[in-house]
Protein backbone atom coordinates (compact mmCIF):
# COMPACT_ATOMS: atom_id res chain seq x y z
CA UNK A 1 0.00 0.00 0.00
CA UNK A 2 2.60 2.75 0.67
CA UNK A 3 4.36 1.84 -2.22
CA UNK A 4 1.19 2.53 -4.64
CA UNK A 5 0.70 5.73 -2.14
CA UNK A 6 3.46 7.10 -2.94
CA UNK A 7 2.53 7.76 -6.14
CA UNK A 8 0.23 10.29 -5.22
CA UNK A 9 -0.39 13.30 -6.75
CA UNK A 10 1.22 13.06 -9.76
CA UNK A 11 0.43 10.01 -10.77
CA UNK A 12 -2.46 8.88 -9.17
CA UNK A 13 -4.05 12.15 -10.45
CA UNK A 14 -2.55 11.31 -13.65
CA UNK A 15 -4.25 7.79 -13.57
CA UNK A 16 -7.78 8.88 -12.94
CA UNK A 17 -7.25 11.60 -15.96
CA UNK A 18 -7.04 8.59 -17.76
CA UNK A 19 -10.11 6.90 -16.60
CA UNK A 20 -11.89 9.95 -17.73
CA UNK A 21 -10.30 9.39 -21.43
CA UNK A 22 -11.59 6.01 -22.17
CA UNK A 23 -14.40 3.95 -22.24
CA UNK A 24 -15.60 1.61 -19.11
CA UNK A 25 -17.63 -1.41 -20.00
CA UNK A 26 -21.37 -1.36 -18.53
CA UNK A 27 -22.09 2.40 -18.61
CA UNK A 28 -25.20 1.79 -21.50
CA UNK A 29 -28.49 0.91 -20.34
CA UNK A 30 -27.59 -0.68 -16.92
CA UNK A 31 -29.75 -2.16 -14.44
CA UNK A 32 -30.74 -1.21 -10.79
CA UNK A 33 -30.77 2.25 -11.71
CA UNK A 34 -31.89 2.61 -8.23
CA UNK A 35 -28.61 3.27 -7.06
CA UNK A 36 -28.15 6.56 -8.26
CA UNK A 37 -30.75 8.42 -6.78
CA UNK A 38 -30.26 10.43 -4.01
CA UNK A 39 -29.37 8.54 -0.54
CA UNK A 40 -29.99 11.87 1.94
CA UNK A 41 -32.29 14.98 2.32
CA UNK A 42 -28.92 17.07 2.72
CA UNK A 43 -27.17 15.26 -0.71
CA UNK A 44 -30.93 16.22 -2.51
CA UNK A 45 -30.29 19.43 -1.70
CA UNK A 46 -26.70 19.58 -2.41
CA UNK A 47 -27.52 17.70 -5.93
CA UNK A 48 -25.43 15.28 -4.63
CA UNK A 49 -22.40 16.84 -3.76
CA UNK A 50 -21.23 15.43 -0.39
CA UNK A 51 -17.63 13.17 -2.16
CA UNK A 52 -15.99 15.80 0.40
CA UNK A 53 -18.18 16.14 2.82
CA UNK A 54 -17.24 15.39 6.09
CA UNK A 55 -18.49 13.62 9.22
CA UNK A 56 -21.74 12.95 7.53
CA UNK A 57 -22.29 9.12 7.33
CA UNK A 58 -24.18 9.11 4.45
CA UNK A 59 -21.57 10.48 2.47
CA UNK A 60 -20.49 7.00 2.59
CA UNK A 61 -22.60 6.35 -0.78
CA UNK A 62 -21.29 9.01 -2.75
CA UNK A 63 -17.53 8.23 -1.70
CA UNK A 64 -16.24 5.42 1.23
CA UNK A 65 -12.93 7.51 1.83
CA UNK A 66 -15.90 9.61 3.81
CA UNK A 67 -16.04 7.61 6.23
CA UNK A 68 -12.53 8.45 7.62
CA UNK A 69 -13.98 12.13 8.48
CA UNK A 70 -16.13 10.76 11.04
CA UNK A 71 -15.62 11.83 14.63
CA UNK A 72 -17.83 10.10 16.96
CA UNK A 73 -20.46 7.23 16.19
CA UNK A 74 -23.26 8.04 13.67
CA UNK A 75 -26.44 6.88 12.69
CA UNK A 76 -29.28 7.73 10.29
CA UNK A 77 -32.61 7.27 8.59
CA UNK A 78 -34.20 8.60 5.70
CA UNK A 79 -37.50 8.19 4.01
CA UNK A 80 -38.88 10.03 0.33
CA UNK A 81 -41.63 9.46 -1.39
CA UNK A 82 -41.01 8.98 -5.43
CA UNK A 83 -43.26 9.87 -8.36
CA UNK A 84 -46.22 8.09 -8.59
CA UNK A 85 -46.35 6.72 -4.95
CA UNK A 86 -43.06 5.13 -4.60
CA UNK A 87 -41.45 4.80 -1.34
CA UNK A 88 -37.86 4.69 -0.72
CA UNK A 89 -35.23 4.96 1.66
CA UNK A 90 -32.21 3.93 3.77
CA UNK A 91 -30.59 3.40 6.80
CA UNK A 92 -27.03 3.21 7.49
CA UNK A 93 -24.56 3.60 10.60
CA UNK A 94 -20.74 4.40 10.95
CA UNK A 95 -17.99 4.21 13.69
CA UNK A 96 -13.93 4.49 13.99
CA UNK A 97 -13.01 1.02 15.34
CA UNK A 98 -9.76 1.65 17.14
CA UNK A 99 -6.14 -0.25 15.66
CA UNK A 100 -8.51 -1.11 12.56
CA UNK A 101 -10.13 2.07 10.65
CA UNK A 102 -13.58 3.60 10.26
CA UNK A 103 -16.11 1.09 9.29
CA UNK A 104 -19.62 1.50 7.76
CA UNK A 105 -22.72 -0.16 7.06
CA UNK A 106 -26.33 0.72 5.46
CA UNK A 107 -29.18 -0.65 3.22
CA UNK A 108 -30.77 1.09 1.04
CA UNK A 109 -34.75 0.04 -0.80
CA UNK A 110 -37.07 1.24 -2.71
CA UNK A 111 -40.63 -0.16 -2.92
CA UNK A 112 -42.68 0.07 -5.88
CA UNK A 113 -45.75 -1.35 -4.71
CA UNK A 114 -48.41 -3.95 -5.40
CA UNK A 115 -49.49 -4.32 -8.90
CA UNK A 116 -52.80 -5.41 -10.06
CA UNK A 117 -52.25 -9.26 -11.91
CA UNK A 118 -54.54 -10.86 -14.40
CA UNK A 119 -54.67 -14.01 -16.93
CA UNK A 120 -55.62 -14.02 -20.38
CA UNK A 121 -58.97 -13.04 -20.40
CA UNK A 122 -58.49 -10.00 -17.84
CA UNK A 123 -59.53 -11.73 -14.06
CA UNK A 124 -58.02 -10.81 -11.32
CA UNK A 125 -55.61 -12.53 -9.43
CA UNK A 126 -53.00 -12.06 -6.07
CA UNK A 127 -51.29 -8.66 -6.62
CA UNK A 128 -47.29 -8.72 -6.88
CA UNK A 129 -45.07 -6.54 -5.46
CA UNK A 130 -41.80 -5.36 -7.10
CA UNK A 131 -38.79 -4.17 -4.85
CA UNK A 132 -35.30 -3.28 -5.09
CA UNK A 133 -33.07 -3.54 -1.99
CA UNK A 134 -29.06 -3.22 -1.51
CA UNK A 135 -26.93 -3.82 1.32
CA UNK A 136 -23.73 -1.64 1.48
CA UNK A 137 -20.24 -2.58 3.53
CA UNK A 138 -17.80 0.03 4.08
CA UNK A 139 -13.95 0.97 5.10
CA UNK A 140 -11.68 3.70 5.68
CA UNK A 141 -8.35 5.30 6.48
CA UNK A 142 -6.23 7.98 6.77
CA UNK A 143 -3.28 8.13 5.37
CA UNK A 144 -0.35 9.17 7.79
CA UNK A 145 2.26 9.67 5.27
CA UNK A 146 3.92 12.61 3.66
CA UNK A 147 2.58 12.43 0.91
CA UNK A 148 -0.69 14.16 2.29
CA UNK A 149 1.34 17.13 1.85
CA UNK A 150 0.12 18.72 5.25
CA UNK A 151 -3.34 18.06 4.33
CA UNK A 152 -5.80 15.41 5.51
CA UNK A 153 -5.68 11.89 3.02
CA UNK A 154 -8.93 9.58 3.00
CA UNK A 155 -9.18 6.29 1.07
CA UNK A 156 -11.72 4.15 1.20
CA UNK A 157 -14.17 1.34 -0.18
CA UNK A 158 -17.48 -0.48 -0.22
CA UNK A 159 -18.79 -3.54 -0.78
CA UNK A 160 -22.24 -4.12 -2.22
CA UNK A 161 -24.95 -6.79 -2.55
CA UNK A 162 -27.71 -5.90 -4.82
CA UNK A 163 -30.98 -7.78 -5.02
CA UNK A 164 -34.63 -6.70 -7.14
CA UNK A 165 -37.38 -8.70 -7.01
CA UNK A 166 -40.69 -8.76 -9.18
CA UNK A 167 -43.61 -11.24 -8.22
CA UNK A 168 -41.98 -14.59 -7.99
CA UNK A 169 -38.97 -13.39 -10.34
CA UNK A 170 -35.62 -12.09 -8.84
CA UNK A 171 -32.31 -11.03 -9.96
CA UNK A 172 -28.73 -9.68 -7.56
CA UNK A 173 -25.37 -8.55 -8.48
CA UNK A 174 -22.16 -7.85 -6.30
CA UNK A 175 -20.38 -4.65 -6.69
CA UNK A 176 -17.85 -1.95 -5.04
CA UNK A 177 -16.90 1.08 -5.22
CA UNK A 178 -13.56 2.55 -4.59
CA UNK A 179 -12.93 6.68 -3.11
CA UNK A 180 -10.37 9.20 -2.45
CA UNK A 181 -10.43 11.89 -0.52
CA UNK A 182 -8.25 14.92 0.21
CA UNK A 183 -8.85 17.89 2.27
CA UNK A 184 -5.96 20.95 1.99
CA UNK A 185 -4.17 22.19 4.64
CA UNK A 186 -6.50 25.52 4.66
CA UNK A 187 -8.84 23.00 5.95
CA UNK A 188 -11.73 25.20 3.60
CA UNK A 189 -10.98 23.12 0.19
CA UNK A 190 -11.24 19.36 -0.68
CA UNK A 191 -11.78 17.49 -3.88
CA UNK A 192 -12.47 13.93 -4.64
CA UNK A 193 -12.60 10.95 -6.65
CA UNK A 194 -14.96 7.51 -6.66
CA UNK A 195 -15.58 5.19 -8.60
CA UNK A 196 -19.40 3.47 -7.75
CA UNK A 197 -21.02 0.44 -8.66
CA UNK A 198 -18.39 -1.58 -10.39
CA UNK A 199 -19.07 -5.19 -10.61
CA UNK A 200 -21.46 -7.95 -12.15
CA UNK A 201 -24.86 -9.44 -11.89
CA UNK A 202 -25.20 -13.09 -9.61
CA UNK A 203 -28.30 -13.90 -11.38
CA UNK A 204 -30.19 -11.89 -14.03
CA UNK A 205 -34.02 -11.86 -14.89
CA UNK A 206 -33.32 -13.57 -18.57
CA UNK A 207 -30.34 -15.49 -19.94
CA UNK A 208 -28.05 -11.99 -20.85
CA UNK A 209 -26.52 -10.44 -18.06
CA UNK A 210 -27.27 -6.80 -17.40
CA UNK A 211 -24.62 -4.15 -16.66
CA UNK A 212 -24.33 -1.92 -13.43
CA UNK A 213 -24.74 1.68 -13.11
CA UNK A 214 -20.92 2.41 -12.80
CA UNK A 215 -20.44 5.72 -12.23
CA UNK A 216 -16.45 7.66 -12.13
CA UNK A 217 -17.11 11.13 -10.17
CA UNK A 218 -14.74 14.18 -9.67
CA UNK A 219 -15.69 16.82 -6.78
CA UNK A 220 -14.57 20.16 -5.47
CA UNK A 221 -15.70 21.85 -2.43
CA UNK A 222 -14.49 25.15 -1.45
CA UNK A 223 -15.67 27.46 1.98
CA UNK A 224 -14.64 31.04 1.22
CA UNK A 225 -12.88 32.60 3.86
CA UNK A 226 -15.49 34.14 6.35
CA UNK A 227 -18.49 33.62 4.50
CA UNK A 228 -20.71 31.37 5.50
CA UNK A 229 -21.12 29.34 2.58
CA UNK A 230 -19.67 25.85 1.19
CA UNK A 231 -19.27 25.02 -2.28
CA UNK A 232 -19.66 22.09 -4.00
CA UNK A 233 -19.19 21.13 -7.74
CA UNK A 234 -19.56 17.52 -8.75
CA UNK A 235 -18.53 15.69 -12.57
CA UNK A 236 -20.14 12.32 -12.49
CA UNK A 237 -20.68 9.39 -15.15
CA UNK A 238 -17.16 10.40 -16.18
CA UNK A 239 -16.12 7.06 -17.51
CA UNK A 240 -19.25 7.37 -20.08
CA UNK A 241 -18.20 6.81 -23.66
CA UNK A 242 -18.11 10.18 -26.19
CA UNK A 243 -15.96 12.96 -26.76
CA UNK A 244 -14.00 14.41 -23.50
CA UNK A 245 -16.43 17.71 -23.46
CA UNK A 246 -19.58 15.41 -23.84
CA UNK A 247 -18.74 14.15 -20.85
CA UNK A 248 -18.63 17.44 -18.51
CA UNK A 249 -22.10 18.20 -19.42
CA UNK A 250 -22.85 15.91 -16.67
CA UNK A 251 -22.42 17.98 -13.27
CA UNK A 252 -24.31 19.61 -10.95
CA UNK A 253 -23.23 22.30 -8.27
CA UNK A 254 -24.55 22.95 -4.66
CA UNK A 255 -24.57 25.52 -1.13
CA UNK A 256 -24.64 24.54 2.16
CA UNK A 257 -25.00 28.00 4.39
CA UNK A 258 -24.51 28.02 7.93
CA UNK A 259 -26.99 30.32 9.72
CA UNK A 260 -26.50 30.75 13.42
CA UNK A 261 -25.21 27.34 15.35
CA UNK A 262 -27.95 25.24 14.62
CA UNK A 263 -29.38 25.77 10.89
CA UNK A 264 -28.22 24.98 7.60
CA UNK A 265 -29.76 26.07 4.16
CA UNK A 266 -28.99 24.68 1.30
CA UNK A 267 -29.36 24.84 -2.97
CA UNK A 268 -28.45 22.75 -5.79
CA UNK A 269 -28.64 22.30 -9.07
CA UNK A 270 -27.89 19.58 -11.50
CA UNK A 271 -27.41 20.37 -15.54
CA UNK A 272 -27.73 16.35 -16.83
CA UNK A 273 -31.08 15.90 -14.40
CA UNK A 274 -32.35 18.80 -16.18
CA UNK A 275 -31.50 17.88 -19.65
CA UNK A 276 -32.75 14.44 -19.09
CA UNK A 277 -36.17 16.14 -17.77
CA UNK A 278 -37.12 18.33 -21.16
CA UNK A 279 -40.82 17.95 -22.08
CA UNK A 280 -42.67 19.76 -24.35
CA UNK A 281 -43.72 22.72 -22.77
CA UNK A 282 -40.91 23.80 -21.21
CA UNK A 283 -39.32 21.75 -17.96
CA UNK A 284 -39.84 24.84 -14.82
CA UNK A 285 -37.50 23.89 -12.21
CA UNK A 286 -36.69 20.88 -13.18
CA UNK A 287 -33.10 20.01 -11.92
CA UNK A 288 -33.30 22.36 -8.90
CA UNK A 289 -33.00 21.47 -5.36
CA UNK A 290 -33.49 23.45 -2.08
CA UNK A 291 -33.65 22.08 1.67
CA UNK A 292 -32.34 22.63 5.24
CA UNK A 293 -31.26 21.13 8.17
CA UNK A 294 -31.42 21.70 12.19
CA UNK A 295 -28.84 20.21 14.45
CA UNK A 296 -28.93 20.17 18.13
CA UNK A 297 -26.70 18.41 20.49
CA UNK A 298 -26.30 14.85 18.80
CA UNK A 299 -29.48 15.24 16.45
CA UNK A 300 -30.38 16.26 12.99
CA UNK A 301 -33.32 16.66 10.92
CA UNK A 302 -32.92 17.42 6.96
CA UNK A 303 -35.32 18.18 4.75
CA UNK A 304 -34.37 18.11 0.93
CA UNK A 305 -37.17 18.82 -2.06
CA UNK A 306 -35.61 17.81 -5.97
CA UNK A 307 -37.09 19.63 -8.46
CA UNK A 308 -39.00 17.47 -11.57
CA UNK A 309 -40.58 20.29 -13.64
CA UNK A 310 -44.18 19.76 -14.54
CA UNK A 311 -43.97 16.28 -13.84
CA UNK A 312 -43.57 17.04 -9.67
CA UNK A 313 -41.32 16.75 -7.36
CA UNK A 314 -39.36 14.45 -4.58
CA UNK A 315 -39.41 15.29 -1.27
CA UNK A 316 -36.73 13.73 1.37
CA UNK A 317 -36.73 13.81 5.11
CA UNK A 318 -33.50 12.14 7.26
CA UNK A 319 -32.98 11.83 11.03
CA UNK A 320 -29.28 11.48 12.11
CA UNK A 321 -27.71 10.83 15.56
CA UNK A 322 -24.07 10.87 16.84
CA UNK A 323 -23.91 8.33 19.73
Amino acid sequence: MKILLHYFPSKLFLFFIIILCIPAYGTENPTYVFLRNNVSARATALAGGLLTTSNDINAMFYNPATLGTLSQPQASFGFYQNLLDVNAGHASYGQEIPEIGYVGAGILFVDYGDFIRTDEYGAKLEPFSVLDFALNVGFASKIEDEISLGGNLFVGGNLRLISSSIASASSSAFAFDAGLLYQFPNERTGLAFSFLNIGTQLSSYGKTKEPLPTDLKFSLSHKPERLPVTLHLTFYRLNTEGDFSDKLTAFSFGGEFKIGQYVRARFGFDNQKRQDLKITGGVGLAGFSLGGGISYEEYTIDYGVLMYGPIGSQNFFTVGMRL
